[in-house]
Order: structure tokens, then C-alpha cells, then sequence
């Protein structure tokens, strides 16, 4: 009971499925027929041709649209080397404005550096010169030069006082040309030496009362 119910309606499926592939396929001929009417050889030959003319108008169009895609970069190029060319020129200009500048700074960098190295110069020779004059100021060779000598021991120590001197002592007398070797014979002191007590100097102030200090 359960089967019967799917059993006939394959057996109705069956039945009907040969008439149905025989409408189908005569369909199908009618309509192959109909497409076949128009299939002739000069229908081909003209849509192969249309077809060809068709082709070499867009091998065309493409060689044309690459010229012209290749004029336009051309011309872009141009363009951007007249650009380059330009922004070169200019970065060279203002290079060389800067390096000018440079150069006139340097070269006033340089004479202010020569000016204070001259004046420095000149300046360090002025203090060598002022203390060579007070070098030969304070010299004792300037005394010799006066006539008056310079007396050492025999070890080269100054002697300035007869009462460092004993007899037999040798002497090394420096003059202002020259050195001498002399042999201390006697010591005699003078009596303003020996005795006379240091003379004090009194300060130079005015004995009059009336007149007055300026300090």
C-alpha cells in the first residue's frame, strides 16, 4: 500500500515521457530549421567580415589611442625636464648667490682676522717693548754703563758691603765691558760707616701753619 501510490505515478511519468521527448526534439527541429534558414555560407562570410572590419577599426583605434598616449607623455616629459631644467638653474643661481656670500662673509671674517692679529701684534710688541725699557731700567747693566761696577765672590754671590770682604778673598769685578779677577788686599771702613747712625728722612710738609693740606 505504501508503494502503489509511487508506482503509478512512475508508470504515468513513463507513459507520458516518450511523447514528451518526441514534442521536445520536434521543437527543437523547428527551431533549428529556422536558425538553419539563416545560416547560409554568404551570411557567414559577411559576419566574418564585418567581424574583420570591425577588428582592424579597434587595431586602429588602439594604434591611435598609443600615438596619442605617447604625444602626451612626450609632451608631459618635456614638460618636466623644461621644469627640472628651470628648478636646476634656479638651485644653481641661489647656490651660487650663497656661496658668493659665503666668500664675502669669509673674506670679512678674514681682514677683521688680520686686522685683530696685526693689532695684537702690535700690541704684544708694545708690551714686549715697554717691558724691555723697564727691563733695561731696572738692569744693574744700565749702573755699569754709568761707571760703576758690580763686585762678586769667587763662588758668584754679590757682595754689596766691604764688611763681606776679607783680605785675601778673591773678587770677581764686573764692568760694563767686561769682568776682571782681583785678590782683596785690606778692608778699611769709613767712619760714616762705623758710626754715624742712618739718616732719617723728615717728611716734606710745610712749616707754615696757615696754609693747608690738599688732601
Amino acid at each position: 500500500m505504501l508503494l502503489a501510490l509511487p508506482r503509478q505515478r512512475l508508470d504515468g511519468a513513463a507513459d507520458r515521457l516518450p511523447r514528451a521527448l518526441v514534442a521536445n526534439a520536434q521543437v527543437h527541429h523547428t527551431a533549428f530549421s529556422r536558425i538553419a534558414s539563416r545560416l547560409t555560407p554568404q551570411t557567414l562570410t559577411g559576419r566574418i567580415l564585418r567581424d574583420r572590419e570591425r577588428v582592424a577599426a579597434f587595431a586602429a583605434r588602439s594604434v591611435q589611442c598609443i600615438r596619442v598616449q605617447r604625444e602626451r607623455r612626450r609632451e608631459r616629459f618635456a614638460a618636466a625636464s623644461m621644469r627640472l631644467a628651470a628648478g636646476l638653474r634656479a638651485n644653481a643661481q641661489a647656490q651660487q648667490v650663497r656661496i658668493a656670500r659665503a666668500r664675502e662673509r669669509v673674506d670679512t671674517l678674514l681682514s677683521r682676522a688680520e686686522r685683530a692679529v696685526a693689532t695684537l701684534l702690535d700690541r704684544r710688541y708694545a708690551r714686549l717693548e715697554r717691558a724691555g725699557q723697564l727691563l733695561t731700567a731696572l738692569s744693574y747693566h744700565g749702573v755699569l754703563a754709568r761707571g760703576f761696577a758690580l763686585v762678586r765672590s769667587e763662588a758668584g754671590r754679590p757682595l754689596r758691603a766691604a764688611a763681606a770682604i776679607n783680605p785675601g778673598m778673591r773678587l770677581d769685578v764686573e764692568f760694563a765691558d767686561g769682568r776682571v779677577r782681583a785678590t782683596a788686599e785690606a778692608r778699611s771702613l769709613s767712619a760714616a760707616t762705623a758710626s754715624d747712625p742712618p739718616v732719617r728722612r723728615r717728611s716734606r710738609r710745610s712749616s707754615d701753619p696757615g696754609q693747608g693740606t690738599l688732601f
